[in-house]
């Protein structure tokens, strides 16, 4: 048996949420750890929901579009 600790109003909150479902916040945490050691990888995806991740892939965009010379681009119309 392992404990973990959780911010208390997050585990009232998985509780709840998991009890409308039939399951409990234990059972879940059983699935999530299973389902990673079976495959390898996290059972949901994982992205970045603040700014600065966006703002990163923006100045790297941008620094790589100042790297591209205006001969470089192809004209489509032809």
């Amino acid at each position: 048996m392992a404990t973990i600790r959780v911010d208390d109003n997050v585990k009232k909150e998985a509780d709840r949420m998991f009890d409308e479902i039939g399951l409990n916040t234990s059972v879940a945490v059983k699935m999530f750890l299973t389902k990673f050691i079976k495959t390898g990888k996290f059972p949901f995806e994982i992205e970045i929901i603040d700014n600065k991740g966006r703002d990163e892939a923006k100045h790297t965009l941008s620094e790589a579009t100042d790297l591209v010379e205006p001969s470089d681009t192809v004209d489509d119309k032809n």
